[in-house]
């Protein structure tokens, strides 16, 4: 086997016949790279770059193995072969051209990041398969499996910002996927046994009718509703953004306890009937203390309110002209400076809460009605109880679903609604 160091900066370069490499470096700045042969190899090379040319490998085993890098910023990168495979490489990226796998088996295996900005993203092939992979992220641009066998598996991340992802084949399928996720793009599975397993929802859709990112600049006292009803959020008492903690997005809403909360004006909206409907938001406490975390009030004898109690239990309770109407109570004992994602959903005459993913307590029966409360919106604190001393993250209120929140378990997000 040879050793070699290949750059081409204005040139180009090109390897033609049964040839095989270990490079540390493969880069071609302004020109064009090419490996054609019938075994073209490239082994622990660490870096494989075309920066504004064009890479290429072409034969009948074309394999790239344990590289750490290959990019083409402007240009394409193209692997096409009978058996192109690209293993264990960590970026393979392509700024704003196209990055294409072509063959009967074009595969990666335990790729840790497949990246397109702005360009195209594609591999087409009979057994066109992902494996094990990390980041599959498009920008503007697409991302196109297509075959027969087109697959994904074990990938914790498959984003799209506002182009397309597309897996089209016999049996497209995706497995344990921790995030499929698009902006304002679109995402298809189609085949004859297309599926999707282990992927949580985008979040923010028409079930929404609050969602707070609490994003924003540290001591911030803007909150923006991100839902489709775009609530015109409050700031009350010293209630502000903080970007000290965060789950997502690099900052949360903040209260210290005295007081302190969001508010917004009553609207069908908050008006739940016997309908589903799921509320959640991720919380932590500075202390623990009795805080109020959803809720509306009219008055002392008409609200309805989330809170945890000074007795360690996660309470919901409902009153209508002075009668308790409903009144859900499960035991949890949360720890100060903990983020907890907190979620309570009511699926028929069910009401079920969780922490972190697992059910609380037990399945609680009730087929009453909440009370349609002439009054604001609190988050955060509440007239009944008090306000929350501590951080609330990713705070969504939905009305009509219970979000699937039915069983013991629900998924957690990995990111921010979207």
């Amino acid at each position: 086997m040879r050793r070699h160091l290949l750059r081409g900066v204005l040139p180009s370069w090109a390897i033609i016949g049964r040839v095989q490499f270990t490079h540390p470096v493969l880069r071609a700045a302004h020109g064009v790279f090419t490996l054609i042969g019938q075994a073209v190899t490239l082994s622990t090379s660490t870096a494989g770059q075309a920066l504004t040319g064009v890479f290429v490998l072409t034969g009948q085993a074309v394999k790239l193995e344990k590289a750490t890098r290959m990019a083409a910023a402007a240009a394409s990168f193209v692997l096409t072969g009978v058996a192109a495979g690209l293993f264990k490489h960590y970026p393979l990226i392509a700024g704003t051209g196209s990055f294409s796998l072509t063959g009967m088996a074009a595969g990666f295996v335990r790729s840790l990041r497949l990246v397109g900005s702005a360009g195209s993203f594609s591999l087409t092939g009979i057994a066109a398969n992902l494996f094990k992979t990390i980041d599959f992220p498009v920008g503007v641009g697409s991302f196109t499996l297509t075959g027969i066998a087109a697959g994904l598996r074990h990938a914790s991340r498959l984003a799209i910002g506002t182009g397309s992802f597309a897996l089209t084949g016999q049996a497209t399928r995706l497995l344990e996927g921790h995030r499929i996720a698009i902006g304002t793009g679109s995402f298809a599975l189609t085949g004859i046994d297309a599926t999707l397993t282990y992927t949580p929802l985008g979040g923010n859709d028409a079930f929404t009718v609050l969602l707070l990112h609490c994003d924003g600049t540290d001591a911030s006292t803007t909150f923006t509703d991100s839902s489709a009803s775009a609530h015109t959020i409050t700031a009350n008492g010293n209630a502000q953004v903080d970007t000290a903690q965060s789950v997502f997005g690099g900052a949360s809403y903040l209260g210290d306890g005295s007081g302190d909360g969001l508010t917004a004006a009553d609207s069908a909206d908050w008006n739940f009937g016997s309908g589903n409907f799921a509320l959640d938001a991720r919380v932590r406490y500075a202390s623990v203390s009795i805080g109020g975390l959803f809720g509306q009030w009219a008055s002392s004898s008409n609200y309805w309110v989330v809170y945890r109690t000074g007795g360690a239990v996660l309470r919901l309770l409902a009153v209508s002209g002075g009668s308790t109407v409903i009144d859900c109570q499960w035991s949890w004992t949360p720890s100060a400076n903990t983020w907890y994602h907190v979620a309570i959903s009511r699926s028929g005459n069910s009401f079920r809460a969780f922490i972190n993913g697992s059910q609380i307590g037990s399945t609680l029966t009730d087929t009453d009605a909440m009370p349609d409360i002439a009054g604001s919106l609190y988050i955060g604190n509440h007239p009944e109880t008090a306000s929350l001393n501590g951080w609330m993250d990713e705070v969504r209120i939905s009305k009509g679903t219970d979000r699937g929140w039915t069983g013991t378990t629900i998924t957690v997000p990995v990111v921010a609604y979207s």
